[in-house]
């Protein structure tokens, strides 16, 4: 039979209160923030085109914060495709379940800094001048990981030829057509049709 010491007991106690009481203060700081249960959302496994998708990294928490006035709570880390660039598509997955289904042309690593401005919003003592997409998402990403879920992201790397414009005979230009906002577009119509609602973390999926 094992015993477990009283100091083990204590230690564990005060942690999650610890714990309880960030989720609480975050929930009263950022009343816009999306709270997920995974067992109510669909499971990435099961979107047709998940196949298509590589995980490109996740996140954890950062116990001892870094950064200047806000101190960040949460970091990216990379499984190496962050400097890749190329238009894209990402799924954000929360212990298995599909909450967010975004694109970018830029790279992973880029996207992901975005989100981090989450962490310069006013209750967290920054300037209050990030967007409030990135705040929500930041905020909900560190409540996730409170709770104790995987926050991972997917990404599809889309490859568009170049195309060749000849203007007016006198000048020639190559442009890569963005197409990454199609691709969105169509998969979160596509999750829509299957299940009736847009992902929980992506436009309008908490209404």
């Amino acid at each position: 039979m094992t015993v477990v010491s009283d100091t083990f007991k204590t230690i564990t106690m005060a942690a999650v209160s610890t714990t309880e009481t960030r989720i609480a203060e975050i929930k009263e700081k950022s009343p816009e923030i999306i709270d997920v249960n995974p067992s109510d959302e669909p499971s990435f496994g099961e979107i047709p085109i998940a196949p298509k998708f590589t995980k490109a990294g996740h996140w954890e928490l950062i116990t001892d914060g870094s950064g200047g006035k806000s101190k960040h709570t949460i970091k990216y880390v990379s499984n190496g495709t962050c400097d890749t660039r190329s238009q894209f598509v990402y799924m954000m997955v929360v212990d298995g379940a599909v909450a967010k289904i975004g694109g970018s042309k830029n790279t992973v690593k880029s996207r992901v800094q975005s989100y981090n401005c989450g962490v310069y919003s006013r209750w967290r003592g920054g300037s209050g001048k990030q967007s409030v997409t990135n705040s929500v998402i930041y905020d909900s990403i560190e409540m996730c990981l409170l709770k104790g879920y995987t926050v991972e992201l997917y990404v599809y790397f889309i490859d568009i030829p170049s195309i060749t414009l000849n203007c007016w005979d006198t000048h020639t230009h190559v442009i890569d057509p963005t197409v990454y906002d199609v691709y969105e577009t169509s998969a979160i119509r596509m999750f829509r049709e299957l299940y009736g609602k847009n992902p929980i973390w992506s436009k309008n999926g908490h209404k």
